[in-house]
């Protein structure tokens, strides 16, 4: 994903532009998963250079309103996944 948005808008918030649009809404969600890599098998996006547009993304994303009031709770997302995660 990062290296999309290197090429879609290299320097801005979102996909396209300081606003965000349906490519960002429809994103986000499958992004807020990845908490489930975080706690269950400690893969975490490092904060380095090379993926700094990706955590600009992230961080604009999680901090839109409108589009943060859609995630579900990430206790709950952990939980949910819970039964995958330890091969049940």
């Amino acid at each position: 994903m990062n290296n999309w948005l290197l090429k879609t808008n290299p320097e801005g918030k979102f996909f396209f532009g300081d606003s965000p649009t349906f490519a960002d809404i429809a994103l986000a969600p499958f992004d807020e998963r990845f908490v489930v890599l975080e706690h269950y098998r400690q893969i975490h996006v490092p904060e380095t250079a090379e993926y700094s547009r990706y955590n600009i993304w992230r961080e604009a994303v999680r901090a839109n309103a409108a589009i943060a009031s859609t995630f579900a709770p990430r206790e709950e997302i952990i939980a949910a996944h819970e039964v995958y995660a330890n091969g049940a």
